[in-house]
């Protein structure tokens, strides 16, 4: 079976911010590279985006790599936000309660403005 078509990218804006941008759909088969993408290049008070604003789809592991990337950010004084402009992607953080974990914003442009997101839940 071949792997579906997404492209993962991570790009630095400045020292302290890292954009991890996904296009098209972040499930199983995407699960480790994107995992891989999150890990920290960033030292304490880091700010982590992650851009799914080219994203239809996300699903449980998807939504697990992100609340381990918010838990180690939070240990570490940094903070991750997510852009979502695809509905059913807002709604999936929305109906899991993810959007009081994790600011998310509807363009990168808010993300790289906006402040830190709400405190997480312990």
């Amino acid at each position: 079976m071949g792997r579906p078509d997404v492209a993962i990218t991570v790009a630095d804006l400045g020292a302290r911010t890292t954009v991890v941008s996904v296009d098209g759909d972040l499930d199983l088969d995407a699960a480790d590279e994107f995992r891989a993408a999150l890990t920290p290049r960033h030292g304490e008070g880091g700010r982590l985006i992650v851009d799914l604003a080219g994203t239809t789809f996300i699903d449980s592991v998807g939504l697990g790599a992100i609340a381990a990337a918010a838990k180690r950010a939070a240990r570490a004084d940094g903070d991750v936000t997510v852009v979502a402009s695809d509905p059913r992607v807002v709604r999936v953080f929305e109906i899991t309660g993810f959007d009081h974990w994790v600011r998310v914003v509807r363009s990168l442009d808010e993300a790289i403005i906006r402040g830190r997101p709400p405190t997480a839940a312990a």
